[in-house]
């Protein structure tokens, strides 16, 4: 179900730009883009990521991101594994020289396995490698600037934004007396990264990619 949610989506996202005519005061008109920051993320959810720009309407443009998630020694991730997908519309502002307004969607499904520390009061404390899997979504308003070019093909697109995050994480192979006594120690990182349930966080973005023109 969630696949076809996330595929709804993108297929009533992009469909209106269809048929439309580029400004041809915009270049690229077709740019490939990776993400390098993702390549080795912070918190174990290392990631390739590809992004195609098509310039759409006037001074806009759309995106289509793909992604796979890959083995992580952070904090401890062992077999990760899974995708990410997503879309971007884009207004470039007339005059600025390349800085833009973008509202970003992103999907990412997870797998890792992970030992915890089990310690249930009345049975010496034992561990345990089991499989977390975790559902995020993602909606993010961006301010960017696509100005910084290396030579002719290649180029440098930066950008900051905040939005808001939709988390699912589950441990269905822990109990539930297992699942409520896991002992992180004193690692936060460990506490918000297996936290379990549904929630809605911030999302905070910051970063670059690094894009090639194609057309």
């Amino acid at each position: 179900m969630n696949h076809l949610l996330i595929l709804i989506f993108l297929l009533g996202f992009y469909l209106p730009f269809f048929g439309q005519q580029s400004d041809p005061l915009l270049q690229p008109k077709l740019a490939l883009k990776i993400a390098p920051l993702l390549l080795t993320d912070l918190f174990g959810n290392n990631a390739a990521l590809l992004s195609l720009e098509f310039r759409g309407t006037k001074n806009s443009s759309i995106s289509l991101e793909m992604g796979a998630l890959y083995h992580s020694i952070g904090y401890g991730l062992q077999n990760n594994r899974g995708w990410i997908l997503g879309g971007e519309w884009r207004k470039y502002l007339k005059g600025k020289d390349g800085k833009y307004w973008a509202v970003r969607f992103r999907h990412r499904s997870q797998k890792y396995e992970f030992t915890d520390l089990i310690d249930i009061e009345g049975i010496p404390p034992y561990e345990k490698t089991h499989r977390y899997e975790k559902s995020v979504s993602t909606l993010t308003a961006l301010y960017g600037s696509q100005k910084w070019k290396v030579n002719k093909r290649f180029f440098i697109d930066a950008f900051a934004g905040l939005g808001i995050k939709y988390k699912h994480t589950q441990t269905p192979e822990l109990t539930f007396w297992e699942k409520e006594n896991r002992d992180n120690g004193d690692s936060q990182v460990l506490s918000l990264l297996n936290k379990t349930g549904e929630r809605f966080l911030p999302n905070p973005a910051l970063g670059f990619k690094i894009g090639y023109t194609l057309q």
